[in-house]
């Protein structure tokens, strides 16, 4: 009874703020709490994540939850080198070994201490359910070396994975192996956060983790989070006082928020980028022949599509993003200096193609919210050399069956986290040792080699030098043709809330210091 009379009163006073937060709009209190009041924050979201297991999810709704709760084995600093997580330090102790140290002072939220038993527990998880191992290419195992300690054993060298160990988040293995904790149903980790109540589709709390390692960033006393699919109702949620932060996909939020004092509008840039992949493995798709894929290539105008479709936010990109120090030059990517509308029609004469009808596929779930207007951009571009788009927007589920089981697509249009270093999404380029985008990627031997030379190498300038006749190789063959790099435009009242954002995010978290965030000065 004192339960349900608890919940009735906490439902009255939610109402009773709300509707004095509506009627203070820009002025008043505000949620996230006045002088004296708990400094809470409400986060409008665009939709629930499809699932939370750590194991399985791999889409941008899932990894923001995810870094709420969950923390990772290190973590990018604001420069964008490889920073310390839960692993201390770690060692290259050999070409294919590398040992990694984890903090003594971390504890999962039920308050059991964090064990080297746990990070090999995750990997053999992971291992057996065969859905995200491919952000691991060459991890082969991981042992134990005491309880602080572990070794992770390779197929072949590996220097950046370090920097991989950004998307490893580690679970409760004992937990999970004695069926006390079921990741598809609950969420329990390290992070500063712990999940509280949930109304699927409509909103969720959350509340500071009482065992978190890190004392100095505990300042949000409550997070909500309240799902809001349309963009122009959040941003209508933001002016009302319902919410405090949100991110955009309108290309013209700056001038629609012109004059608002009150609201402020700030672009985190990141390693993911826009990319659309011709089909040349299967045998239903036109794409089978470079050529045609060249000509697609030659033809596309990146600057109309940053200039339109993302309301010139964004710059052009090579496969690897330009955030890296050894990262490909863009104008190698064919077209990007310049359409070529004579030579695409030279290629596709030369494959005896004059007319072509063709599937162009789109998603816009997993935050690529301006898919539908990039797609028209390439609609428009192509009928000039006979090359007829017709633009399908697919249901998410539908679209990872149809792409990456089935891969029977032939030309589809969506974004890639760009990782934490330049050989991330080079290494998806190599369909053996990321098997889940062997339908998007080609199988060419002498790609596949020189992919390999690049990945083999530790950071340098011999490294830089495999790394670009990798992407040279890989825009000859133009099966994946970057377009555009995706910024992440974030929406705050600055008069309740001051964020903490790194400058740049390489894996999709873009609210990973969300703890960090304190009131407004």
């Amino acid at each position: 009874m004192e339960d349900i009379v608890r919940r009735v009163m906490k439902l009255v006073v939610s109402a009773l703020l709300v509707g004095l937060v509506a009627a203070c709009n820009a002025g008043g209190t505000s949620p996230a709490g006045g002088e004296d009041g708990p400094f809470t924050l409400v986060w409008g979201k665009e939709t629930d994540p499809a699932g939370i297991n750590p194991l399985k999810a791999g889409d941008i709704h899932a990894f923001e939850i995810f870094s709420l709760v969950y923390e990772p084995l290190t973590q990018p600093t604001e420069d964008l080198e490889v920073g310390p997580g839960l692993a201390e330090t770690w060692e290259e102790t050999s070409p294919t070994t590398w040992r990694f140290t984890l903090r003594d002072d971390v504890a999962f939220s039920n308050g059991r201490a964090l064990t080297s038993a746990d990070v090999v527990g995750t990997w053999e998880a992971l291992k057996e359910l065969d859905v995200r191992t491919g952000s691991f290419p060459n991890v082969d195992t991981m042992t134990v070396v005491d309880p602080l300690t572990f070794d992770v054993q390779l197929a072949a060298p590996m220097p950046d994975l370090p920097a991989r160990m950004e998307l490893f988040w580690v679970l409760p293995a004992e937990e999970l192996a004695a069926g006390t904790f079921n990741p598809d149903e609950d969420l329990l980790g390290t992070g500063p956060f712990v999940a509280g109540e949930h109304v699927s589709g409509v909103s969720w709390t959350f509340e500071p983790n009482p065992h978190y390692w890190r004392d100095d960033v505990r300042e949000v006393e409550e997070l909500e989070i309240k799902f809001i699919p349309d963009d122009a109702s959040r941003l209508a949620a933001l002016r009302t006082g319902e919410i405090d932060f949100t991110m955009s996909s309108n290309p013209d939020i700056r001038t629609i928020l012109e004059g608002d004092p009150s609201l402020e509008v700030t672009v985190q840039d990141t390693t993911d980028l826009y990319y659309l992949s011709l089909n040349s493995t299967w045998t239903g798709s036109p794409f089978v022949d470079q050529r045609i894929r060249q000509a697609v290539a030659l033809t596309i105008d990146r600057q109309q599509i940053i200039d339109t479709a993302l309301g010139g936010i964004g710059e052009l990109t090579a496969i690897t993003p330009s955030a890296f120090a050894d990262a490909c030059d863009p104008a190698g990517v064919l077209g990007a200096e310049g359409r070529d509308v004579d030579a695409a029609k030279e290629l596709l004469a030369e494959a005896g193609v004059s007319e072509l009808d063709f599937q162009l596929t789109v998603v816009p779930a997993f935050g690529a919210l301006r898919g539908p207007q990039i797609a028209q951009v390439i609609q428009q571009n192509l009928q000039e050399i006979g090359l007829h788009a017709e633009v399908g927007v697919m249901d998410g589920g539908a679209w990872l069956e149809e792409t990456f089981t089935n891969g029977t697509f032939q030309a589809t249009l969506n974004w890639f986290t760009g990782g934490g270093s330049s050989s991330h999404l080079l290494s998806y380029m190599d369909p053996e040792r990321a098997p889940i985008l062997a339908h998007l990627v080609g199988d060419d031997p002498a790609t596949l080699g020189l992919v390999r030379e690049a990945l083999a190498l530790p950071p340098g300038e011999e490294r830089a030098d495999a790394v670009a006749a990798a992407c040279e190789s890989l825009n000859e063959q133009a099966f994946f043709i970057p377009l555009a790099t995706k910024p992440t435009v974030i929406v705050y009242r600055s008069d309740r809330v001051e964020p903490v954002l790194n400058p740049i995010e390489p894996v999709q978290m873009t609210f990973r210091r969300l703890a960090e965030f304190g009131p407004a000065s």
